[in-house]
């Protein structure tokens, strides 16, 4: 069906919205950093969290006296019983210094990279609680209450124009309310500082108009009351009065973004059908496909629960808000997996609004509120609030609080200046946990800077090898080899476009890989038992691949997670079953006879997952693709035998365990047994499984499980998929 064509121009009424009196200034934010935040991720010797607010404090001119420590914990969630910990930590520290006798110091509250994120569990978001900090403390003793936000505009462009933000009409009772946002998310210290540089880019040279750095905007509506028309979405009266508390209300007031970015006069590619973008039918409303989105500068939509649609390529400055029910899941918000926010983030949006748990359909931050508020001169900070439709419930708003791309009074500027390597840069860094990194850093002192890199490399000067390409425009990024040789020696050669087209090409560097160890310098026995979290010593990228991020464990930092187990034949951890898909390890092994073994796996059920696995020898397939089973028992440290059949060279070789599926079971140990001593019994799959007793420990696991959702607040439906 062709969807109706959105007209290139809009009437003098719809198009005519009042700019926001003033911006807000770098004096009335309190940037906020964890005092207790030890991790140092990229070696300059300063806390990561204390990193993140100074970089934003010296970028943005906020006064070195607007920063406060917070002796916080450094976990991302403050539990129930760990209440009175956030109020002590967070709430009573920040009120002593933003909400003194008078009129607020600040106007915005800014947390910073390794904050804690949530409490209670992880349904309740500290950001919206700090919204209104004075009323935490006047509420429940464990459990605040949740309230409407004064600063809700519903329907903006329906009824009024927008409003800036004032103290004096926002508050809860006699508490004083405050806007807040967060330098947070996933990709490290790094990604989480060009959050404000990728900001500063689009604010010095967006523009609406053709040949100037744009990009467009993406509303992605289901049309649940119909195929809308642009010029007639006023008419309905879910859009006149802003309700969105029914899955068609808040369809047919998400559309009215449409509205809101063709009246800005930027491109709009509008998709209003029953799938979404990136879905093989979908289709925007000039009948052109909708399975990909370039240029992405603005984008508001749903309903993507638990899953991105890897199309978007999001610009410098962009701005994402998917209304779903996990859209910034607290538990995958500095490690994505599918929730939409968390992926954004990685890939390179700037600005992204969502929620840590279930909102239900009117608890959800407004996208067509965002959008209409940015497009209208305002702060990220006044879009976020002004969008954010409850308070000490599961809103989050990560992004530059005082970027505001489209304010009055900006210039029309083109980037005509081509991109300059800092000095220093590139580099060539070699760590256990991430591997052989090249990092990339741009200068800024001119003007503000955003590229994209591309590394030419190969184990030889002539660098025959698929290029790397970063994803997202950065001023600074770090790009991970993929695997490479023990041993080896390679070269590489850096380029560096910026949104115009100017690029920067670096020289060639050459760096070496170093050699591989069996675990504790011992090689694996076969037959015999081999610890799945004893893989060999090494590097990311030579001995194993996993989340390139570091993980605590009896062996140092790595990059799986290693839990403990209570079983002696398992000790002393077992391998988590976290990693992303296409991980793997390697395992150095003396095969003592070559021929016919039986491989018994022994897995876990306790994350609800089966998996798929497979086995080399030194790079060549001995048993295919091997499901594990999905029936296993589901309490922690109890453990089922998967088996396979495997033939096996004698003598030294190197064994690789592939992890096929993103978050496979859990994995204690590989048994290999001679075929001879005992018929192989068919895979789990065909045949069954044998379980293993458990032991006396059965802890639950310590990575934390999905919340339980809160109670339905007044009149609001169960959010379900619509």
């Amino acid at each position: 069906m062709r969807l109706p064509v959105v007209p290139c121009a809009l009437s003098a009424a719809v198009c005519l919205a009042a700019a926001p009196a003033a911006a807000i200034a770098p004096e009335r934010v309190l940037v906020l950093f964890n005092a207790h935040d030890t991790a140092d991720e990229d070696g300059n010797g300063t806390p990561d969290s204390r990193q993140v607010a100074e970089y934003y404090a010296a970028r943005r001119g906020v006064p070195a006296t607007n920063l406060l420590g917070l002796a916080c914990s450094t976990l991302l969630d403050y539990t129930p019983a760990q209440y009175t910990n956030f109020l002590d930590e967070v709430v009573r520290p920040v009120l002593a210094r933003a909400d003194r006798r008078g009129p607020p110091a600040f106007d915005v509250l800014l947390f910073c990279y390794r904050t804690p994120v949530t409490y209670h569990g992880g349904q309740r978001s500290i950001d919206n609680a700090m919204y209104c900090p004075g009323l935490v403390l006047q509420g429940c003793p464990t459990n605040p209450p949740v309230v409407g936000n004064p600063y809700l505009d519903p329907c903006p462009g329906v009824r009024g124009d927008g409003r800036p933000f004032r103290h004096r009409d926002n508050t809860v009772g006699f508490s004083d309310c405050f806007l807040v946002t967060r330098l947070d998310g996933p990709g490290g210290v790094w990604r989480v500082m060009d959050l404000v540089d990728q900001a500063l880019y689009a604010e010095a040279f967006l523009q609406p108009d053709e040949g100037f750095f744009r990009g467009c905007g993406y509303v992605d509506s289901r049309a649940l009351k119909g195929a809308y028309a642009i010029e007639t979405l006023t008419n309905d009266p879910d859009v006149a009065s802003g309700r969105c508390d029914s899955y068609g209300a808040a369809d047919v007031n998400i559309a009215c973004g449409a509205r809101h970015v063709a009246a800005a006069g930027f491109p709009l590619r509008w998709e209003n059908t029953p799938v979404s973008i990136g879905v093989t039918n979908a289709a925007f409303q000039d009948g052109t496909p909708a399975t990909n989105a370039p240029q992405a500068m603005f984008y508001g939509g749903w309903y993507n629960l638990d899953a991105y649609k890897d199309v978007f390529e999001w610009l410098p400055g962009s701005l994402a808000c998917d209304l779903n029910s996990d859209s910034l899941y607290a538990w995958q918000f500095r490690r994505p997996v599918k929730t939409f926010g968390p992926n954004a983030l990685a890939r390179g949006a700037s600005c992204v609004a969502g929620v840590v748990s279930e909102p239900y359909v009117n608890g959800h931050p407004r996208p067509y509120i965002l959008l209409y508020y940015l497009l209208h001169g305002y702060t990220f900070a006044e879009a976020a609030g002004a969008a954010m439709p409850m308070l000490n419930w599961a809103g989050l708003s990560v992004g530059d609080p005082l970027y505001a791309p489209l304010r009055p009074g900006r210039p029309k500027v083109k980037d005509e200046r081509p991109p300059s390597f800092a000095p220093g840069f590139p580099d060539i860094v070699t760590n256990a946990v991430r591997g052989i990194e090249c990092r990339i850093e741009v200068a800024a002192e001119a003007e503000p800077e955003a590229v994209r890199a591309e590394i030419a490399w190969g184990d030889s000067p002539a660098m025959t090898n698929a290029p790397l390409r970063g994803q997202g425009w950065y001023r600074r990024q770090r790009l991970r080899f993929p695997e490479l040789a023990a041993g080896g020696a390679y070269w590489c050669r850096v380029t560096a476009t910026d949104p115009a087209g100017h690029c920067a090409t670096s020289g060639v560097l050459r760096f070496d890989v170093p050699g591989r160890r069996p675990f504790e310098g011992v090689a694996r026995r076969i037959p015999g038992t081999i610890q799945a979290e004893h893989y060999d010593e090494g590097i990311e990228g030579v001995t194993s691949h996993g989340w390139g991020l570091p993980e605590r464990t009896f062996r140092g930092e790595q990059g799986f997670e290693l839990k403990p187990t209570g079983r002696p034949e398992g000790a002393p951890a077992f391998l988590d079953g976290r990693q992303p898909e296409g991980a793997w390890l390697e395992y150095t092994a003396d095969i003592a006879t070559g021929g016919l073994y039986r491989l018994d796996v022994v897995c876990g059920g306790f994350h609800g997952r089966g998996g798929e696995i497979r086995l080399r020898q030194d790079g060549e397939d001995r048993t295919g693709v091997w499901a594990l089973p999905t029936n296993a028992p589901r309490a922690y440290d109890t453990w089922t035998t998967s088996s396979v059949p495997v033939r096996l060279d004698a003598g030294r070789h190197v064994l690789r365990l592939e992890l096929l599926r993103r978050h496979n079971a859990p994995l204690d140990r590989l048994v290999f047994e001679p075929a001879e001593e005992r018929t192989a019994r068919p895979r789990a799959a065909a045949g069954g499984i044998d379980t293993v007793a458990p032991s006396a420990d059965t802890r639950p696991p310590r990575c934390p499980c999905p919340p339980t959702l809160p109670p339905t607040p007044p009149d609001s439906p169960r959010w379900t998929r619509p």
